[in-house]
């Protein structure tokens, strides 16, 4: 124990013991390990003139019983100087760099300015005096296991952050806490946060806060009233999310279909006049038919169809290339891509780019009638 008190405990296996001493509650692990070594931050948070100083001290913990050894130390590694308008000093002891630790500091160098600040896992944080402007937005004796440097700069940049620490919000703010600084929300995300919280809508964790963040950018998407805590405010976080995720898809495919049969329309014109000749072919056995498709907007229909980039990746304006759609009574199997120059299949394809069961009579079919393609030309 930290506290220095010896004792034998009488419980049975892992069970949890109360120090006499100090009156702390351990959880009592049984094992043959007579070594142990940990490391951990702490920060405090002291004033200093007009500054807010943290200052960030590695705590190791080493013990070894056969030989009697109980040591616990503490160095101080870095310090950050914040002041009331949120301008930042780093100052931090030298440290090795490697891809395994973190705390490989050398102790012994002095503490230097420093144009950024290591990432440290802070333990525990210790408030023990306050600038008057951090103590007016909302920090008294505890910061709720924030990172010290990210709460005080936000805190003094933004009023979103001072906002959402004052009410305690902290899911939120932790979650818009990113690379060491508050990142302001949306005016229509901070109103539907404002919202929640008269109505006492809490969320629990930083996922559940990110899941209802991009709920609400679906529905400011498909221009419902993010104000409404009808829409912002569900009992089944996880369900209203999949459904305006789904609605927006449905929108954008909507928007995306407009578009494409837009571009359609300008290319309809040139492709009749390239392919005029070859659009009243079509190739028959038995239940399986093959067609040229007749216009633009059809690459619009089989690419949607089969899942693959016939329209996306513009097969209609190429020259070379005669695309053919393979129906099964009417159903569509395949696409095909012939070769002009040698009246060639070059590829068939079906959902999804797989080929099906039906690949090679198809691709035989249409290699067996490159003779009518030729005469065509002649």
């Amino acid at each position: 124990m930290e506290c220095g008190y010896v004792w034998k405990r009488q419980q049975r296996k892992g069970a949890k013991c109360i120090c006499p001493r100090c009156k702390k509650t351990l959880l009592v692990k049984d094992t043959r390990a007579y070594r142990l070594s940990e490391r951990y931050y702490i920060a405090y948070l002291q004033r200093l003139k007009d500054y807010q100083v943290v200052r960030y001290c590695i705590v190791a913990k080493k013990a070894d019983t056969k030989r009697g050894i109980r040591d616990v130390t503490a160095d101080e590694v870095a310090q950050v100087w914040v002041n009331a308008q949120g301008d930042v000093t780093i100052l931090a002891r030298t440290r090795s760099m490697s891809f395994w630790y973190n705390d490989v500091w050398n102790l012994g160098s002095p503490l230097s300015v420093k144009r950024e600040f290591p990432y440290l896992p802070v333990w525990d944080t210790m408030v023990c005096s306050l600038l008057p402007a951090f103590r007016q937005r909302g920090i008294k004796q505890s910061i709720f296991n924030l990172n010290p440097y990210s709460l005080l700069v936000s805190l003094a940049k933004s009023s979103q952050a001072e906002t959402l620490f004052k009410v305690r919000y902290l899911e939120v703010l932790q979650t818009m806490m990113r690379y060491n600084f508050y990142t302001d929300l949306e005016p229509y995300e901070w109103s539907a946060v404002k919202v929640a919280l008269r109505h006492g809508y809490r969320l629990s964790s930083q996922g559940s806060v990110r899941e209802w963040l991009d709920m609400l950018r679906n529905l400011h998407e498909l221009g419902k009233d993010t104000c409404n805590p009808y829409y912002i405010c569900p009992a089944n976080l996880g369900e209203s999310h999949i459904h305006w995720m789904n609605a927006v898809e449905r929108k954008r495919e909507t928007n995306r279909r407009h578009n494409d049969e837009a571009e359609a329309e300008k290319y309809e014109a040139e492709y009749y006049q390239r392919y005029a000749k070859y659009l009243g072919l079509q190739f028959n056995q038995g239940e399986l038919s093959v067609a040229p498709l007749p216009d633009v907007h059809s690459f619009i229909d089989e690419g949607h169809a089969m899942h693959h980039c016939v329209f996306l990746n513009r097969y209609f304006d190429r020259p070379e290339s005669l695309i053919m759609s393979a129906k099964i009574a009417g159903q569509r199997i395949e696409t095909v891509e012939v070769d002009l120059q040698t009246k060639r299949v070059i590829q068939s394809r079906g959902k999804f780019n797989v080929e099906t069961p039906y690949h090679s009579r198809i691709v035989q079919l249409v290699n067996e009638q490159f003779s009518i393609l030729t005469n065509i030309d002649l």
